[in-house]
């Protein structure tokens, strides 16, 4: 898939309302394309990882896209979100990321909040609906297939309480891995133990008119 602006296409209708992005975060977007394979590098702004529910066709697309803006990139290992540290876009452990990594301190940690400055890097979890009218399939996104991390590192999405499991983990001990489960938007907090290269294997799955669908996909963090 290469990418696709909105804007050169029929822009399909969504059931989801976004709120006005924050003034300045539209600037923070760091994206770059490089021609022909369209490789994207992306180190700031409000990103999802979405499902696009099509109920005509009975299927679902996993992709990437700007949260509040027009362009979309595939997720694949072509589409890289760097992670930097705190003088950069993400931000300080605190006891809740620590104890979702069973008291290891994660090396770099990505906000839920967009609103921090300087600019951050914030990748949560959507769901899109086309030709569904009313109905809104419940999407689960979970870690599945082909995951690589550095040696002996690990990562993990969650929310930023306690008491709540990771959602989506690279390792599968109990209570990790559970997934985002929603028909809407969902904000979640990225860890990661060490620097490195981390490919996640991830997979969405609805129930579409009555039939099960599924779509999969990698993404990919370069940690620094």
């Amino acid at each position: 898939m290469t990418t696709i602006t909105r804007s050169a296409r029929m822009i399909r209708p969504r059931t989801i309302a976004r709120p006005a992005l924050a003034a300045g975060a539209a600037a923070a977007l760091a994206f770059s394309l490089a021609s022909p394979a369209q490789a994207a590098t992306i180190s700031a702004g409000h990103w999802d990882v979405v499902a696009e529910v099509d109920c005509a066709t009975n299927t679902i697309d996993l992709h990437a896209h700007e949260h509040d803006g027009t362009t979309e990139q595939p997720l694949t290992t072509a589409t890289t979100f760097t992670v930097t540290g705190t003088t950069g876009n993400s931000v300080a452990s605190t006891a809740n990321d620590r104890a979702k990594f069973g008291g290891v301190n994660p090396a770099r940690v990505l906000t839920q909040n967009e609103t921090l400055a300087p600019p951050k890097l914030v990748v949560g979890f959507e769901a899109e609906y086309v030709n569904c009218g009313t109905s809104r399939p419940t999407v689960t996104f979970v870690r599945s297939g082909a995951t690589t991390v550095p040696t002996g590192q690990r990562a993990a999405s969650y929310l930023n309480a306690s008491g709540n499991p990771t959602q989506i983990d690279t390792t599968t001990a109990s209570n990790r891995n559970t997934g985002v489960v929603t028909n809407d938007h969902e904000d979640r907090r990225w860890g990661f133990t060490g620097t490195g290269t981390y490919n996640i294997g991830l997979k969405a799955t609805a129930s579409v008119n009555g039939s099960v669908r599924s779509d999969t996909g990698t993404i990919r963090f370069a940690v620094s």
